[in-house]
């Protein structure tokens, strides 16, 4: 493959196997469809994931690209061609308010929406980090929300900060060293105005900061 992507995926059938490489990034590519693009625009993105076909000889084909919005709410789908609201709510056996992603054909004939039982989680703010960091027993990736959503590790004047182990198990006192640190950047960053990106410095003594 060209680069790791984030998720491999396999369709099994009796027409045989099909094997889907996803891949994670900041945005969405300018050459996106157009209903895609608007939706984007509208709802703010949180990320976007594009689904590529392994074929047999190891080059990829676009299949599809999702974005994730940040305003999750239901009315974001009519902008969609051939949304009936009435037609969604019969096929869904829930009562449902987020809308998780949405995504679009390459060739832009069809698309799909995952949506979530109300209440049942947060929209999405990001789908990457702010920033990783790496020490000699795992990888944590921190990330960035606003600071009006629940369930954060801290919260400072404007953002909620929390974390994922992206690998190896870092003890509970590494990942606070960690998170302490991260903290005091994002409140430096936000007495200076809050503009531009993070002004991370050196993580603490044993960590070191690596691409996303």
């Amino acid at each position: 493959l060209p680069q790791a992507p984030h998720v491999l995926g396999r369709n099994v059938s009796a027409n045989g196997l099909e094997t889907k490489v996803y891949v994670q990034h900041d945005a969405l590519p300018p050459d996106a469809p157009a209903p895609l693009r608007l939706l984007a625009e509208r709802a703010g993105c949180a990320g976007a994931v594009l689904s590529h076909d392994l074929q047999a000889d190891r080059s990829l084909v676009l299949r599809a690209i999702f974005v994730a919005p940040q305003l999750a709410d239901r009315a974001l789908l009519a902008g969609l061609p051939g949304w009936d609201a009435a037609d969604f709510d019969r096929a869904i056996p829930f009562d449902w308010s987020q809308v998780r992603s949405v995504g679009v054909a390459a060739d832009a004939s069809t698309w799909v929406a995952y949506v979530k039982p109300q209440g049942a989680a947060t929209a999405l703010w990001q789908l990457e980090p702010a920033i990783c960091v790496r020490g000699s027993q795992g990888e944590l990736g921190v990330y960035l929300e606003p600071a009006s959503v629940p369930r954060a590790y801290a919260y400072t004047a404007r953002h909620a900060l929390s974390y994922r182990v992206r690998a190896g198990a870092p003890p509970a006192d590494a990942v606070a060293a960690v998170l302490r640190w991260a903290y005091a950047a994002v409140s430096a960053w936000e007495q200076r105005g809050g503009d531009g990106p993070v002004v991370w410095g050196p993580p603490p003594e044993g960590w070191d900061a690596v691409a996303r």
